[in-house]
């Protein structure tokens, strides 16, 4: 991954996460090791909350598993040192961190990934995890080239086993493991400015193929791996105004060849948003399943879009857009067991405005012009929406980066961990995030910018991860 962007880049109405990361440079706040959790006997209960102990610090959720006793592994980034118990991890720290469903946080494990770009963490056979991150380097990076860190941790192990990938891509974009160990990673390849290039490397971290993607303008790209081996890569595609769009393909595992593409607008009026789009294969529906953030030509108004295509031919089987006023977007998707889909889909605050859409008979509204809120959906394979709930949070007055894992429990159970300022509420309960109280020094203006007495003290939040299960 070069340094001048993110791998996998965030949406890009995210303005406060890249600020903070300028606020929280040179800091060392230490990571809670566990506070807060609610006895689960509800439909929705945050089970633990992850957070700094100093409100300069942050830490944000990049990856979940759940293995077969029920613990999910959490892979976490911090800005500041990690408290590890034992171990005390260096500035800008990344770390594994399994957590037990009574919200006791068991094993954190310190990782060299840089945490100023995300990890990806994929859940393996029996309950192990891999974990694939950027280098924390300190040298000239080789442009043509780019070095990942892979880890791996069986169930019963403490220690991880590190390998160095060196990735014949100038820039890494997306990643994924396939069921031989082999890892997929697409991104740019030198000298070519839009194309993008496809690469395996085997389960020994050895260049094993290269692929290439149509010479097409490609913005955000992501992978999904199939049970076969084959692989599912989504880009959108940057046509122009009016013309955003998405390609998909399925590329066979051998030689990475292409078994089919397509190219997809968006639904009805709106268009593929400049982001990075999300996969979930669902082999017992025979469906791929795309969710995308959607916007309108020309305007500030965004909208979650979900796509469902036939593994075996691309085909479309269906489309729908949770449209609405102001902006929303499409934070995370994934197949449920037995059949269907999970998505969650974010009510941003935007310019200041409210932002709403339906899922089935249920009209939300984010509650205030500076909240963000989650809303989790399940959707059956038709697309057919069943159920939602509202994970509402307080962003303190700004666009939290909020991101969004799911896993399944063994019994199907639906698990969720992401980001939050402030506070967390869903099903009555709530879950506070860690802020504190600033007060000036010296007497406040008598009046601010609108003519309004400017408070004394304020409220300084920083993120926290929580993890919630739903029945």
């Amino acid at each position: 991954m070069d340094t001048s962007s993110p791998p996998w880049p965030p949406r890009p109405r995210a303005p406060v996460f890249a600020a903070a990361l300028g606020l929280l440079a040179g800091c060392s706040p230490a990571l809670g090791r566990g506070t807060g959790a609610v006895p689960d006997d509800g439909r929705v209960a945050p089970l633990v909350r992850l957070a700094p102990t100093d409100r300069s610090g942050a830490v944000f959720a990049h990856g979940l598993s759940v293995g077969p006793s029920g613990d999910r592994t959490l892979l976490l980034a911090g800005w500041g040192a990690l408290d590890l118990g034992d171990t005390q991890a260096a500035l800008f720290s990344t770390a594994l961190a399994v957590v037990t469903p009574s919200g006791v946080v068991a094993a954190p494990i310190a990782l060299g990934c840089d945490p100023k770009e995300p990890s990806k963490l994929f859940p393996r056979p029996g309950g192990a995890v891999v974990v694939v991150c950027a280098e924390l380097r300190g040298v000239e990076p080789d442009l043509r080239t780019t070095p990942l860190l892979r880890y791996a941790l069986a169930p019963a192990e403490r220690a991880p086993t590190r390998t160095r990938l060196v990735v014949p891509l100038a820039r890494v974009e997306a990643v994924t493991v396939t069921a031989d160990g082999s890892l997929v990673a697409a991104g740019f390849a030198e000298g070519e400015r839009h194309g993008k290039a496809v690469v395996r490397l085997d389960a020994e971290g050895q260049l094993a193929v290269e692929g290439w993607v149509p010479d097409v303008p490609f913005a955000g790209t992501e992978l999904a791996a199939l049970p076969d081996g084959d692989v599912v890569v989504a880009s959108v595609t940057e046509g122009g105004p009016s013309r955003n769009g998405l390609h998909v393909l399925r590329l066979a595992g051998a030689d990475l060849a292409p078994r089919w593409d397509r190219s997809l607008r968006g639904v009805g009026a709106l268009e593929l948003a400049d982001s990075t789009p999300k996969l979930a294969a669902a082999p017992e529906d025979g469906l791929v399943y795309l969710g995308a953030t959607l916007g309108r030509p020309g305007v500030s108004q965004f909208a979650p879009g979900l796509f469902a295509l036939e593994l075996d031919t691309g085909r479309v089987r269906w489309e729908q857009a949770f449209d609405g006023p102001g902006e929303s977007s499409l934070d995370a998707v994934a197949a449920r067991p037995g059949g269907g889909l999970v998505a969650v889909l974010g009510l941003d605050p935007g310019q200041g405005r409210r932002a709403r859409f339906e899922v089935g008979d249920t009209s939300y509204t984010n509650r205030g012009a500076y909240d963000h809120d989650l809303v989790v959906a399940w959707l059956e394979a038709d697309g057919r929406a069943t159920r939602s709930e509202r994970l509402a949070m307080n962003a303190d007055r700004s666009t939290a980066s909020v991101y969004a894992h799911l896993a399944f429990e063994p019994d199907g159970r639906l698990v969720i961990a992401g980001n939050f300022y402030r506070a967390l509420r869903g099903a009555g309960r709530a879950i506070e995030g860690p802020a504190e109280v600033v007060c000036r020094d010296e007497a406040p203006p008598s009046a601010g910018p609108a003519g309004e007495a400017e408070p004394a003290c304020h409220t300084l939040a920083s993120s926290a991860v929580f993890v919630a299960t739903y029945e």
